[in-house]
């Protein structure tokens, strides 16, 4: 008899004793912009331009960012941000294990020329597949 109080104390002691759930989000990780032989986290990164026409590319390494995942937070006219192409990129793992990739993909840049001489921004997030996320600012001094 003792067994059985014991056991269900337990019973009741564990059931009383459940997780909260979680509340679910983005993960600001995950998300690169590349530079060279460098990767940089682009979570909260500024990107400074000059005042003049540019036309560039950022690439961006990631689980994949759809063109629905590049979201603008903050709008500016004559600073525009265009999904681009992309190819997996897989890492150097042992031949036993599941080879991660990651997407580079390239991001087009078109800025207009800032002739009013005050500074420009834009802010952006990237989303990616899994549920990674990355906010940015691109400004144009």
């Amino acid at each position: 008899m003792k067994r059985i109080i014991v056991i269900l104390t337990l019973l009741v002691a564990v059931l009383a004793c459940q997780k909260e759930p979680l509340e679910g989000g983005w993960r600001y990780k995950g998300i690169y912009f590349s530079s060279s032989d460098y990767l940089i986290p682009a979570h909260n990164q500024v990107l400074n331009y000059p005042y003049t026409l540019v036309e560039t590319e950022i690439i961006v390494v990631s689980c994949g960012v759809e063109e629905s995942g590049v979201k603008e937070i903050e709008v500016c006219d004559g600073i525009r941000l265009e999904p681009g192409q992309g190819f997996p990129y897989y890492t150097n793992a042992p031949e036993y294990t599941p080879k991660p990739y990651y997407l580079v993909q390239t991001l087009k840049l078109v800025i207009d020329p800032n002739i009013s001489g005050n500074s420009r921004k834009a802010k952006y997030r990237l989303e990616d597949k899994m549920v990674n996320a990355a906010e940015f600012t691109i400004v144009q001094d």
